[in-house]
């Protein structure tokens, strides 16, 4: 997590074999000016159903629900 209020929120990364995933969670205060630098590829957010890749701001990735659980595709 990149920018001033990175400590607001939590990304924790884990691998099982070729199955990856990243958590992101909000901890406390505004989300704003926060981003998440995804490793390479394109990740899906298995709440949503949205694809990311790159690097995405944290409001946007937090849009539909107050965390994201997102898997390599």
């Amino acid at each position: 997590l990149e920018g001033e209020g990175a400590p607001n929120a939590l990304a924790y990364r884990r691998a099982f074999g070729d199955a990856q995933r990243i958590l992101v969670a909000p901890l406390r205060g505004s989300m704003e000016n926060i981003t998440l630098a995804l490793p390479s590829g394109r990740w899906e957010d298995i709440l949503s159903g949205l694809v990311h890749a790159g690097e995405v701001a944290l409001p946007t990735l937090l849009a539909r629900f107050p965390l994201a659980y997102l898997r390599f595709i």
